[in-house]
């Protein structure tokens, strides 16, 4: 081929990933439903419905109970347990129909679901649908997590009242102990813990979140059970406990503090860091609605992807990280809207997610 006089050739990639640069004529590169393997896109996993369990509504979390081998899915306000050929049992109603649920599971045969207004348990060896409301006040409880025997409660309450973090312990086979075990509190400002995750591959420690500041605690037994890390803490809350996700090596999350629009944060043993680009980072402060969020991780064929998505109709996006290449890209559904999925968990060797919408 000749070439032009006086031209100069300039190669053209034509594999890459979304920049969101600051100026779309500097850099408009985006790359949607594709990510980097060995040099190559290849297209993101397509999805398709396997169970309809309303024709409408909100699906609002699915657990993977380990210990008793079948998914617990909520939509709308029902919860039911699927098995693995999918058939489906009514678990009981929650007082409340939307918004994201939080699950966990204990070693008694015990899955705590809260609502951002009630606790429920739910024991599955007593052979026979049962949801029990717990007695939590003061705590709203706004998320929970299973830690060395204990349920570990975020609180949901800004104001005076929410400025504490509890521990529950097994009371009988359908409730929880109607009074905290135990009581804590963040010291290095004065914040609300809204949130409580262990800390992968540690097994003694959480990470205990605000709205502006993260601390260390650590299972330490004894009267106290967890004392605060006080030499550690990440000066960064959280915008929105939906947003929090954990893999065998991260913690995830939409951050933001007193001085600071939101990032991405990830925490590992070794510390945290920003994942999110100086591009990423225009858009994340452009957000209308960061709270109307949510995340996950999904591993797929090697690569780890954090899945973030905001489904308020104004913002109406979700992007997703790459560990493996360190970098972002776009996902949509099939109307190149944000991607549906709330929740993903890995059961019978199938990867399920319950959709938004």
């Amino acid at each position: 081929m000749r070439q032009t006089p006086a031209s100069n050739q300039v190669p053209v990639n034509v594999t890459g990933s979304s920049i969101f640069g600051r100026f779309p004529k500097i850099s408009s590169e985006r790359t949607y439903n594709l990510y980097l393997s060995d040099e190559w896109l290849i297209n993101t996993s397509g999805y398709e419905r396997i169970l309809e369990i309303f024709p409408t509504g909100e699906g609002r979390g699915i657990f993977n109970s380990i210990r008793g081998g079948f998914m617990l899915v909520v939509v709308n306000a029902s919860v039911y347990s699927i098995s693995t050929v999918l058939g489906t049992t009514f678990i009981g109603n929650l007082a409340t129909a939307n918004g994201e649920v939080f699950i966990d599971e204990n070693l008694s045969a015990q899955i705590c679901i809260v609502d951002g207004f009630n606790a429920y348990i739910y024991n599955y060896s007593l052979g026979f649908p049962n949801l029990t409301v717990q007695v939590t006040a003061p705590l709203v409880p706004n998320y929970v997590v299973y830690h060395n025997t204990f349920f570990l409660l975020g609180n949901g309450i800004n104001s005076g009242t929410g400025a504490a973090w509890y521990a529950y312990s097994f009371a009988s086979p359908t409730t929880i102990s109607t009074s905290a075990t135990n009581t804590f509190a963040l010291q290095t400002k004065p914040d609300y813990p809204i949130a409580v995750v262990r800390l992968p591959g540690q097994a003694a420690n959480v990470l205990v979140f605000g709205t502006s500041v993260c601390e260390v605690f650590t299972n330490v037994g004894g009267l106290q059970n967890y004392r605060r890390n006080n030499t550690i803490n990440i000066d960064y809350g959280c915008v929105s406990v939906r947003t929090i996700a954990t893999s065998d090596k991260y913690v995830a999350w939409l951050a933001e503090n007193e001085n600071n629009a939101p990032i991405i944060l990830v925490y590992t043993g070794n510390g945290y860091q920003p994942i999110s680009t100086d591009g990423i980072d225009h858009v994340l402060s452009n957000i209308n609605f960061p709270a109307q969020s949510t995340a996950m991780f999904v591993r797929k064929d090697g690569h780890l992807f954090y899945q973030l998505t905001f489904y308020n109709p104004a913002d109406n996006l979700t992007l997703t990280y790459d560990f493996t290449t360190e970098k972002f890209f776009d996902l949509t559904d099939h109307f190149e809207n944000y991607h549906p999925a709330r929740n993903y968990v890995y059961f019978n060797h199938k990867t399920y997610f319950v959709s938004l919408n």
